[in-house]
């Protein structure tokens, strides 16, 4: 009966609205405080395993990551992307939502940040996709399974916290996840080929882009290009890489004016926000893993 207690509290917890990392730390210091016996042991648990939890050098590389990828979001890289995948498959049905799953791709592969991934490529997609007369549910579909690309593909931030967790090289997680994450994306795009075909009504007739706007399209990406290139080239280690493409987005995004400073600011204002919840949902878990040790 005690072991089912602390998941009880978090399904409860959760049923009334308390953010998961709350909820796995509040299940996870009743755990701790029925298994320890008593207070005094919670306390003494209490007062360390936040910092220890995240105070690993190894982590620094999340919020760079995030940081890279709302640079990128700030200086029109993602944009730029989605724009060329829409533009070479504006005569395919459902191209939009094609479009949608690579630029997600590739994003992932400057950025690493699923959350962020989303966050950006809805406020860039969903409103284009709309216009266009996509459906809502191909639309927000092709959203949210694309930005799961960006666990697989690296630089991934699951893949960092999985690697520490489990004390698995990173560098080795992150080139792991290279051909599952192209796998991945190949059957995503089958899957919206086929479903456009069955159900016709969730995306509209093709439209014509002209061949020059397509070829200038394909030129605005070469920046991102360029980021990706210099992270994988092995200048510098997987926890550098993080702080190396977050400089090489801010740098890029400045020098041709796309990233202004209230962008920028606004960039580092979600970074933080971003890092907090995923560093709060680490404590909460390592909290409600405490339990049974």
């Amino acid at each position: 009966m005690l072991a089912v207690l602390p998941f009880a509290v978090m399904l409860v917890t959760l049923l009334a609205g308390l953010p998961i990392a709350f909820s796995l730390a509040v299940a996870g210091i009743v755990g701790i405080y029925l298994y320890a016996g008593g207070g005094a042991v919670m306390l003494r648990i209490l007062g360390s395993t936040p910092f220890s939890t995240v105070a690993d050098y190894v982590l620094t590389t999340i919020p760079m990551f995030i940081l890279m990828a709302y640079f990128s979001a700030s200086g029109v890289l993602a944009r730029d992307l989605y724009t060329a995948g829409a533009h070479w498959l504006c005569r395919v049905k459902g191209g939009l939502a094609i479009a949608t799953v690579f630029a997600c791709g590739i994003f992932g592969a400057i950025s690493g940040a699923s959350l962020a991934a989303a966050a950006v490529m809805s406020s860039i997609a969903m409103p284009e996709m709309r216009r266009h007369g996509y459906s809502d549910e191909l639309a927000a579909g092709a959203i949210g399974i694309g930005a799961t690309l960006d666990i697989l593909i690296p630089p991934s931030v699951g893949m960092v916290i999985y690697g520490i967790t489990t004390q698995t090289s990173i560098g080795k997680l992150l080139i792991a996840g290279i051909v599952p994450g192209i796998i991945v994306g190949i059957f995503l795009i089958l899957a919206i080929v086929v479903w456009v075909r069955v159900s016709s009504a969730h995306a509209p007739e093709t439209y014509v882009v002209s061949a020059r706007e397509r070829w200038v399209s394909l030129g605005r990406i070469w920046s991102s290009l360029l980021v990706i290139v210099l992270l994988y080239t092995g200048v510098a280690t997987p926890t550098e890489v993080g702080a190396l493409g977050a400089f090489l987005a801010g740098v890029i995004g400045s020098a041709f004016g796309r990233l202004t400073w209230a962008g920028a600011v606004e960039a580092v204002r979600l970074t933080i926000k971003t890092s907090a919840m995923i560093f709060m949902i680490l404590v909460g878990a390592t909290l409600f893993a405490a339990t049974w040790r």
